[in-house]
């Protein structure tokens, strides 16, 4: 097995098993399709991975005072 350390949270974690991919992806409500190598690659454990993906959806739909018409 191949240990990594995730270069945001400096946890380590096991590059090799990405099935609790699919655990936290229903966990965060999050449906994404990532190859196992781009996450290898970006030496970025799935908590930080997921908690990035969350950010940015909670940040795209923050409420900014803003009132648009359909």
């Amino acid at each position: 097995m191949s240990k990594k350390i995730c270069r945001k949270c400096s946890q380590e974690f096991d590059s090799e098993n990405y099935k609790k991919i699919n655990e936290y992806g229903i966990r965060y409500g999050v449906r994404i399709l990532a190859k196992e190598s781009d996450l290898m690659n970006q030496d970025i454990c799935p908590d930080c991975f997921f908690r990035m993906i969350k950010q940015t959806f909670d940040s795209a739909f923050e409420d900014d005072g803003e009132h648009y018409d359909a």
